[in-house]
This record gives C-alpha cells, sequence and structure tokens, in this order.
C-alpha cells in the first residue's frame, strides 16, 4: 500500500515536526518544501519556480513519501498523487509559540547570530499575516486546497490533536 501524505499549515503550526514523527518508525522519505523552494544555501534566496516545480513532480512520483510545507502552489502539484492531506490549523497564537521556542536557525546560511535572530523575527511577523495573505501562502488558500481534496484528510486545529493523530 503506498503512503503518500501531504502536509500544509502556517510557519510554526508543526509540520516538519509531524512529518518527522509519522515518517521516520516507518522509513518513509520526507520531504520539506522549504527545502525545493529555496536556493541551497542561501536562505531568502528562491529557486526558479519551474526548476521547483520539476524538483517537486519528481519527488512525487515515488510510492511512499511525506510531503510538508506552507506553499500552497507546491501543495496543488502533490495533490493529485496525495492519498493523504492533513491541515495544521493551528491558532497563529500556538504557532508564535513554536516559533518563539525555536532557537534562532539558519546557521547554514546566517554565519552571524545577530542575521539568525533577525530572520526568525521576520519569520514570525510573516506568520502573523497569514490571514491577511493573499497569495497561496494564505490560510484562505489551505482552506480551498483542504476542500477541495477528494482523498482522506484530516484538519487538525490544536497540539492535542496533532498528538492524538500521531497514535491512530
Amino acid at each position: 500500500m503506498s503512503h503518500r501524505l501531504l502536509i500544509i499549515g502556517n510557519c510554526g503550526a508543526g509540520k516538519t515536526w509531524l512529518s518527522k514523527t509519522l515518517a521516520r518508525p516507518v522509513q518513509i522519505p520526507f520531504y520539506p518544501m522549504d527545502k525545493l523552494f529555496w536556493q541551497p544555501g542561501h536562505f531568502a534566496q528562491k529557486r526558479h519556480k519551474n526548476d521547483i516545480a520539476a524538483a517537486c513532480m519528481q519527488l512525487i512520483q515515488e510510492d511512499n513519501w511525506v510531503m510538508e510545507g506552507v506553499f500552497g502552489w507546491m501543495a496543488d502539484l502533490c495533490t493529485p498523487r496525495a492519498t493523504h492531506l492533513v491541515w495544521l490549523d493551528i491558532p497563529y497564537v500556538e504557532c508564535l509559540e513554536n516559533l518563539s521556542k525555536r532557537e534562532p536557525q539558519f546557521e547554514d546560511v546566517l554565519n552571524d547570530v545577530h542575521e539568525r535572530v533577525k530572520a526568525l523575527e521576520k519569520l514570525k511577523a510573516w506568520a502573523a499575516a497569514d490571514g491577511a495573505r493573499e497569495e497561496s501562502t494564505s490560510r484562505a488558500y489551505r482552506y480551498a486546497l483542504f476542500e477541495e481534496f477528494k482523498g482522506k484528510k484530516n484538519r487538525l486545529i490544536s497540539r492535542e490533536e496533532t498528538a492524538h493523530f500521531c497514535q491512530i
């Protein structure tokens, strides 16, 4: 049986944690959309959209995978092959808590700790605008994607629901 799980949600919703939690025990490949979207070693430098789409399309041809991210247009590429969609529709307050618990990241691309702190603050501000954005990274876009998905799907609205989902 093939397992192709697509996990979407805002920054800080827990997508990466959930993806790793579900993928590792059963040894299913885990693909963060961020790794496809950004230039390797160059945080905040986007790859060309055609290159992103080609890489995404190649990965989803596999029999088993977990793909996670905030990019709705990339999720659209995955949905025809996905067997299960999980939307982490976590309140922004919880997303902010999760982001605040993160150590300043981006060590591989930002050498200065102050630059990493600034990048994390920028990420928090971007996540806060989730409900106001109108592009494919918005909550509204994820809602529409979730509603249109015809396969098995779950909308998880709290950490507790997410933890329970992992036990099923």
